[in-house]
């Protein structure tokens, strides 16, 4: 190594060839010659072929890390050893940035070792033309989450510099500055848009360009939320991510069954019910539910709506519980007049149960029936197949709805938790009001420190102005609550200053 150092590059060859380790004593000694390899690689290039062979390996991972563990890896690529033990303080990341990356690539490894852990994920990357590409970009960490167009272009810039020895094709590049740049995008839409509105499909797909670049985003997120800790990518939030990749891809296939949906909806939810009910209902329902009922809902789901409220009648309520084993999530659809509080109520009524919401669809129809939908997390206290838990539930509901027990009664007699878990530092609250991403409601954001009982908050703060929501999606980064919600007041956006910033007081 001393007379020769390009033979280290030669020695990791070898062990990729030959599936070997290297000895305690050839580590030592190249960690010794580093300094000699640097000059060899500044004078000519070696380090493409090395890391692009490398990543072609199916156990790239391992040889990686070896590179990691004796400082070549980071001189190969100097963007990445700059990121040595570096860490994000966000309460969500747990490893430091060079483990992140490495664990990101495992993962992308086991699509292809272990392809029934994660089978369309591994299905996807089985299809995919750049899987070197999608490798090698988990080692340039994007500056932020949120990037503006001239944080695009210092992105752009960095990651030029940061590649230039690699010698990629302006194909390549361009491939790899889109995931790096748009890194946390599929996630972030995932987790805290309505991705069954038409509109944030066209918007994201737009922002895509084709189906190359959507199925490379969906394997990065993939990686992305399997590295950040053990637990993150949880069913749901597969479910969310393979349900916006298929919306998506059904797009740029037919980029008109995006707004054919509705008729389609209609059609097949007829065909299921046109035995059960005279076609007059039919017409009279979908014509008194909200425009974008049939654009977002399944016709499994719709079907199921009909035969709930024609079991309302004189009741006060009608209460459905149901379990997806996919997403390993319980669905309950709550049906009632509109008189009633009806978000609150149930918000509530979980709460004092604590039980978390993991997102909820409003519908109503002008006739005063309201339907929630509601999709709950499992937990040790909501196992599928333990349906005592529902029954409380229902009969908690049935207290309130029918005046025997008063809702802040239920909530101060429920069991409280301790957390063992104590932040570094505070969260400070945030709420951020868009009204120019969605045509018909405004979208609010709300983060803070996520605690059980933080939904029912809030919707005690929209009750209170008389702000109705339409949809909800809940999500938590580490210690951080992340509640989007889609409302109207008075079925028009939230556009008078001053209640906006009331509601921002108020929350």
């Amino acid at each position: 190594f001393e007379k020769n150092p390009s033979l280290i590059l030669a020695t990791f060859e070898l062990c990729q060839a030959h599936n070997l380790v290297p000895t305690y004593q050839i580590k030592r000694l190249i960690k010794k010659q580093l300094h000699s390899l640097e000059e060899v690689l500044a004078k000519k290039s070696g380090a493409k072929d090395l890391i692009l062979n490398t990543l072609k390996n199916s156990s790239s991972e391992k040889f990686l890390r070896l590179m990691h563990e004796v400082g070549v890896l980071g001189l190969l690529l100097p963007e990445y050893g700059r990121a040595h033990c570096k860490v994000s303080y966000d309460f969500y990341h747990r490893y430091t940035a060079d483990e992140h990356s490495l664990r990101m690539i495992r993962f992308i490894d086991e699509l292809e070792k272990k392809p029934n852990d994660f089978k369309e994920f591994s299905r996807r990357y089985k299809q995919l033309n750049s899987k070197v590409l999608l490798k090698l970009s988990t080692f340039f960490q994007p500056i932020k989450e949120k990037i503006d167009l001239e944080g695009l272009e210092k992105n752009s810039k960095i990651l030029s510099l940061a590649t230039a020895h690699l010698d990629l094709n302006a194909e390549e590049f361009q491939t790899i500055d889109f995931l790096v740049s748009n890194a946390y995008l599929m996630i972030e839409i995932a987790l805290h848009s309505d991705i069954r509105q038409p509109t944030v499909i066209e918007d994201f797909a737009k922002k895509l360009g084709s189906i190359e670049n959507l199925d490379l985003l969906y394997l990065r997120s993939y990686a992305e939320l399997r590295a950040v800790a053990p637990g993150t990518l949880t069913p749901w939030k597969k479910v969310l991510l393979s349900e916006l990749h298929q919306r998506s891809l059904d797009y740029f296939q037919h980029p008109e069954s995006l707004h054919s949906r509705p008729l389609t909806t209609w059609v097949e939810v007829y065909k299921i019910l046109h035995w059960e009910f005279p076609p007059e209902d039919l017409e009279f329902h979908f014509n008194n539910i909200p425009e974008d009922y049939l654009a977002t809902v399944e016709v499994e789901e719709a079907a199921l709506h009909m035969r709930l409220i024609r079991s309302l009648k004189d009741k006060s309520f009608i209460f459905n519980h149901g379990y997806n084993d996919e997403g390993k999530i319980h669905q309950i659809i709550l049906c009632c007049p509109v008189k009633f509080d009806a978000f609150k109520i149930l918000v509530g009524t979980l709460t004092a149960q604590s039980i978390n919401i993991l997102g909820a669809k409003i519908f109503i129809r002008k006739d005063g029936v309201i339907i929630i939908s509601a999709n709950i997390e499992e937990t040790e206290k909501t196992i599928a197949g333990k349906l005592e838990i529902w029954k409380t539930l229902k009969k908690d509901l049935s207290n309130i709805f029918n005046g025997h027990e008063n809702l802040s009664n239920l909530l101060a007699q429920r069991t409280r938790y301790i957390s063992e878990k104590k932040l570094a530092r505070a969260i400070i609250p945030k709420v951020e009001l868009n009204n120019t991403n969605d045509a018909h409601f405004s979208i609010i954001r709300i983060e803070a420190r996520d605690h059980l009982g933080m939904l029912y908050k809030i919707s005690k703060v929209f009750s209170d102005f008389e702000i109705r929501i339409h949809s909800a999606k809940i999500s938590t980064q580490g210690g951080r609550g992340i509640d989007v919600f889609y409302v109207s007041l008075r079925n028009k956006k939230i556009l008078f200053e001053k209640l906006v910033r009331r509601v921002k007081e108020k929350i």
